[in-house]
């Protein structure tokens, strides 16, 4: 069975040098921590194709999108340079996902300054 999970952030913003974690799916501004956004997986899944859109980018290093799983790092991610916009694809790394595991998406804008 294929499914699409969609997440939206309209006018969401993470600080230089924070990370912000999302929910896959939902519509939901983001959090510092963590715990307070992961999902629970209740089935068996694959998560590819990681895609993302930033329509705006005002960090002046390296911005960072990634799956995570349990806490952890997943195996899907994409990175924009500093004020890099558009949208961007992992193509290439597959997520696992299984019953009873919690996951989420973070941002973490790596710069000194910036949105």
């Amino acid at each position: 069975m294929a499914s699409d999970w969609i997440h939206a952030c309209p006018g969401g913003t993470v600080a230089a040098a924070t990370t912000e974690y999302f929910p896959l799916v939902g519509d939901h501004p983001g959090d510092t921590v963590e715990a307070n956004i992961q999902i629970l997986v209740r089935d068996t899944y694959t998560g590819k194709n990681l895609w993302t859109y930033v329509s705006a980018n005002g960090n002046d290093g390296i911005t960072t999108i990634r799956t995570r799983k349990d806490g952890a790092n997943g195996a899907q991610s994409v990175s924009y340079s500093a004020a890099e916009t558009g949208s961007k694809e992992d193509t290439v790394n597959t997520d696992a996902m299984a019953t009873g595991e919690l996951w989420n998406y973070s941002v973490n804008p790596a710069g000194a300054t910036g949105t």
